[in-house]
């Protein structure tokens, strides 16, 4: 049974909204929450550019599709938290695990900003500061603090990354 309070008008777990944590609740929330994520994917798909964001996407689809239509229908082999632990491991797999694995091989390209991190990761090294001094071109900026050079470093280390920004 639920009671709803005074106290559940207020600010829940986390600071969310008492009316969000509600509505989020149970099978209901979760089909919701699936629901939301799967169109997410499909937008991402529909008007991204970038390939490792479309692979993303595609992964994600059919991740959040089962999960989604996990939570719909009502088999009698998944009850309860079966069907959330069905629905929740097709998700991780679909939005998380696949689309990591498949870009780690290096076949899809990376993310541009893995690109950067690398480049800086080179110029930190060489230079002692992730920045380029007078930057000519849009591809010799860092945006990113000084410390993200340091995830760069292996992949310098281990030989996998060009000339740098410099």
């Amino acid at each position: 049974m639920l009671r709803v309070g005074i106290s559940t008008l207020g600010r829940g777990r986390a600071g969310w909204p008492a009316w969000v944590l509600m509505l989020l609740r149970g099978r209901r929330g979760q089909t919701l929450a699936y629901a939301c994520f799967f169109v997410t994917a499909l937008v991402m798909r529909s008007v991204s550019d970038l390939s490792t964001h479309r692979l993303w996407a595609d992964c994600a689809i059919v991740g959040y599709g089962v999960a989604l239509a996990v939570s719909l229908v009502s088999l009698p082999v998944l009850s309860g938290r079966r069907r959330a632990r069905v629905a929740f491991g097709a998700a991780t797999a679909g939005a998380l695990l696949v689309p990591l694995a498949l870009l780690l091989t290096g076949r899809y390209g990376v993310q541009n900003e893995v690109t950067i991190i690398e480049q800086s990761a080179a110029v930190l090294l060489s230079t002692g500061t992730p920045y380029v001094h007078d930057a000519s071109t849009l591809d010799q900026i860092n945006p990113y603090l000084p410390g993200m050079a340091l995830f760069g470093v292996p992949a310098v280390v281990a030989g996998m990354v060009g000339d740098g920004l410099g």
